[in-house]
């Protein structure tokens, strides 16, 4: 069994090194289990593009810097489906895995009996809260998702830990390339779903993962200006992205209403 992790990476060789020692060091995979790595390196300087090239069971693909984790993880995705693996892992490489994670996402995505799923890892912050995994879609007519708890049918998922098996990752191809940043993960947990595919988060915590600052984010930004380039750039809300996204998966009579929602947005700075 192959078993293609997927990963992006920019400037932080060491956060990069050290998934890669927590990949080679996972426990209870069978002896035919063979973990190949795809990476996509955006326009690394600190030297992260040579250190993986200089590995030999790491297929590398080099980008200018401008791709951002969806432009970079839709190349490295593509590589790994050319050799037809029997899963893909998305990855990201500031997650710490615990050492069984994988054999743990591997049985959880054979639950359902006759059919195989998508399985979203599940991970805590080190303050104990869980901070990244799965989500189910709010009611309404909102295309908004909450926090799901483990073991659960999801909808969509983040995409620090993502167990595709190849029956799902040949329907659907890789992640969306218009998504450059934001919403790709959560697209391609909602495509699955629509192709009458099943999502679910992992019955256990698999590793550590500390969220990103929400203060960091674009609709904190002091200048209206700021905070009006961010909405619209990669990890905001891309016009031809988002609109793509909201006409497949919003219902018929809120396409426009989801469309416009993150942007009205901008003239009010979250506190």
């Amino acid at each position: 069994m192959i078993i293609a992790v997927v990963i992006a990476t920019r400037n932080r060789i060491g956060v990069t090194r050290d998934f890669l020692n927590s990949l080679a060091t996972q426990q209870g995979l069978d002896r035919e289990c063979v973990l190949r790595v795809y990476a996509c390196d955006d326009g690394s300087s600190d030297g992260t593009a040579e250190f993986l090239e200089a590995r030999s069971n790491i297929k590398v693909v080099r980008g200018d810097g401008s791709l951002y984790w969806g432009g970079a993880m839709y190349l490295a995705m593509s590589k790994a489906i050319e050799d037809k693996p029997d899963y893909i892992l998305w990855a990201n490489d500031d997650v710490t895995l615990f050492p069984s994670a994988i054999k743990w996402m591997l049985d959880d995505s054979k639950c359902i009996p006759s059919q195989l799923c998508i399985v979203a890892g599940t991970f805590l912050s080190t303050s104990g809260e869980v901070s990244y995994g799965g989500y189910t879609r709010r009611p309404g007519w909102r295309l908004a998702v909450k926090r799901a708890p483990c073991g659960l049918r999801i909808d969509a998922f983040n995409g620090n830990l993502v167990l595709i098996p190849r029956d799902i990752y040949s329907k659907l191809g890789p992640n969306d390339p218009l998504l450059r940043h934001t919403l790709g993960d959560i697209e391609y947990g909602l495509r699955n779903v629509a192709s009458g595919g099943v999502n679910i988060s992992s019955s256990s915590i698999v590793g550590y993962c500390n969220r990103n600052a929400r203060t960091a984010t674009w609709e904190y930004h002091a200048r209206f200006m700021d905070r009006l380039r961010g909405a619209f750039g990669p990890k905001g809300y891309p016009v031809k992205g988002w609109w793509h996204m909201c006409l497949k998966y919003s219902r018929k009579l809120s396409v426009v209403s989801n469309f416009v929602a993150p942007y009205i947005r901008v003239f009010y700075r979250a506190r």
